[in-house]
């Protein structure tokens, strides 16, 4: 199967709520990020031992395929208006918006790969980038999975200045709340110590048409820039700057100075 056709595999069961449940081990397969086909085939298969990541928690025998509605009974809650759809649906972004780099992030909140380079990679690029008014960072939400997706309309519906906040937190806990039967739960609690709404929080997951929309812009970016694994980065809206994977920070420090040269050559 090509990479664009699991792509739109993963797509379609997002939107019907069966999109596959891969573990931290599952992940650990691939080297330095996470393709669709990938994912699809280590569900499959006995996951090897790793030493480095928690366990995570017990997935039930028939989690291959979970809808989540089946496994957290949600609460009754109206769709959101177009006003918080609106608001919600925003791109989120930090630094300067006159940078003369523009930096997107693809990523799914439960990729260990994007994890790692937020961790590891990211806070050196905000200090030294970002910070400075070099670089507009946005972040786009490419989700692989349930738990991804239902975070990932969380996230849009804390209060915009703890976005990033949460976003952080989320992938320090990956491992509890992506492979948790309490997802949900754990995501409410969690938004709500950043001044979320609990109520709010709950109509954002419940929500078909935020996430229609969310796998409805994966699916157009991914075809646009060729984005067919996570993390993935794109300079300045160029399809040809593309490149997948995590990336320690001296490596991709090295790639930013090279997009500045360009763009203050093309500034001559």
């Amino acid at each position: 199967m090509s990479r664009t056709s699991a792509l739109a595999l993963v797509a379609a069961a997002l939107v019907l709520g069966t999109a596959t449940i891969v573990t931290l081990n599952d992940y650990a397969r691939a080297a330095s990020s996470e393709t669709p086909a990938a994912a699809a085939k280590s569900a499959a298969a006995p996951a090897p031992e790793t030493a480095a990541a928690t366990p995570p928690a017990a997935v039930p025998a028939d989690a291959a395929t979970p809808d989540l509605g089946a496994v957290q009974p949600a609460k009754d809650t109206p769709e959101l208006t177009d006003e918080e759809f609106n608001k919600a649906f925003a791109l989120r972004k930090m630094g300067k918006a006159d940078a003369p780099l523009k930096l997107t992030e693809f990523a799914s909140l439960s990729c260990p790969h994007c994890a790692k380079f937020y961790a590891e990679t990211f806070p050196q690029i905000k200090k030294d980038y970002i910070d400075t008014g070099k670089i507009e960072y946005t972040f786009v939400d490419f989700p692989l999975n349930q738990p991804a997706l239902t975070a990932a309309t969380a996230a849009l519906c804390v209060p915009e200045e703890n976005y990033f906040r949460y976003i952080d937190y989320l992938f320090k806990t990956q491992n509890d709340w992506a492979y948790s039967d309490k997802t949900n739960t754990m995501l409410i609690q969690d938004g709500k110590l950043l001044g979320a709404d609990g109520d709010k929080l709950q109509k954002c997951i419940n929500s078909k048409r935020l996430k229609a929309a969310i796998v409805d812009r994966f699916q157009k970016e991914s075809k646009a820039f060729e984005i067919d694994a996570t993390p993935g980065f794109v300079f300045n809206g160029d399809k040809a700057s593309k490149f997948t994977g995590e990336m320690s920070y001296p490596d991709f420090k090295k790639v930013i100075e090279i997009e500045l040269a360009k763009k203050a050559k093309a500034a001559k």
